[in-house]
């Protein structure tokens, strides 16, 4: 049998090449899977639990409670911040003083950030309660719960396991633009708070 010449060779191995370069991988995934069983997805990097699709909230009965309604007041949501939003639906007691002296500290500690967030505390809050957090948290913007207005505002905030939000015990992240896109569960660790609040400032082109 006659040897192929130089030309013939040098083809055919240039097919094989090609060969293996587009149908490489796809038997690379298929060696994977049938000796590995399928790939996980990469895991994501936040710590709090993502909304998805995010869900936009309408703040008109939050600018109702501020005081906010009148022709051509900016809405509460409306300046461009990052919301941190606690539900205490029995009062703030300890659980919940544990968790506003966290997000305060936690704000504090982001600097010349800490203007880009707000945060929002509901509960059945008194005068008197209402005096004690203007001085101890003068940053914290406080609303009565027992107000109808605050209730029909929180039900935007009950997700797909149905769970009213006030009865949850969790700590959500409303976006910039309205927009509620995480939350943590009741007894989270303020170290993931701190760390997810920090990626999202840090990679945020919208405020």
């Amino acid at each position: 049998m006659s040897e192929l010449d130089p030309r013939t060779r040098r083809f055919r191995i240039t097919l094989v090449l090609v060969f293996l370069v587009c149908a490489g991988p796809f038997i690379l995934a298929w060696l994977w899977w049938a000796f590995q069983g399928p790939m996980e997805p990469a895991s994501t990097t936040n710590k709090g639990e993502l909304v998805h699709p995010a869900q936009p909230i309408d703040d008109a009965d939050l600018n109702a409670l501020a005081g906010r309604a009148g022709e051509g007041e900016r809405s509460v949501l409306g300046d461009r911040r990052w919301t941190v939003i606690y539900i205490a639906a029995d009062g703030c007691g300890a659980d919940c003083q544990e968790v506003i002296w966290a997000t305060r500290q936690i704000r504090l500690s982001l600097g010349r950030d800490m203007g880009r967030v707000r945060r929002v505390l509901f509960e059945p809050a008194s005068a008197a309660d209402l005096a004690h957090y203007r001085e101890a948290h003068p940053d914290l913007s406080v609303f009565d719960l027992s107000d109808s207005r605050a209730g029909d505002f929180l039900e935007q905030f009950e997700l797909d396991d149905g769970q009213a939000a006030p009865e949850t015990g969790r700590l959500y992240i409303v976006d910039p633009l309205g927009n509620l896109m995480m939350y943590f569960p009741a007894g989270f660790d303020p170290d993931d708070f701190m760390d997810d609040m920090k990626r999202l400032l840090r990679v945020s082109q919208i405020g």
